[in-house]
């Protein structure tokens, strides 16, 4: 697959979530290295702001976003995508991560991964 027909993943990365130290950025660089997909990362700041988010997506055109972080960063990415036809995937960083375990996504970093990628979409 060439770099013009792979699919465009964004990960949209909340360092605040959560109470540990993980480097999602170079974790998920790590992850997609030898994969055909082109992973791009957003790191938001502190206040996380919608507009950030939404240039980011314009500008990148991603088939999928990811919210790594918890419930509120969820919510944050989720209203971003409101009117677009762009699914929504969802990266357990937080502290509790209710609405990954409602859905059954595991905290497990690379299961997540997997899912998100290669998972259905689901309405």
């Amino acid at each position: 697959m060439s770099d013009a027909q792979a699919v465009k993943l964004l990960f949209i990365v909340n360092p605040g979530s959560g109470s540990n130290t993980t480097d999602w950025k170079l974790l998920i660089e790590n992850y997609f290295k030898d994969k055909p997909q082109v992973a791009g990362v957003l790191q938001l700041d502190n206040p996380c702001l919608p507009q950030l988010v939404n240039d980011k997506i314009a500008a990148f055109k991603p088939d999928r976003v990811f919210a790594v972080g918890g419930d509120g960063t969820v919510k944050l990415v989720a209203t971003c995508l409101i009117n677009t036809n762009i699914p929504l995937g969802i990266i357990p960083a937080g502290s509790a991560n209710g609405m990954a375990k409602e859905l059954g996504i595991p905290d497990d970093t690379n299961k997540a991964l997997e899912i998100g990628v290669n998972g259905h979409v689901k309405n």
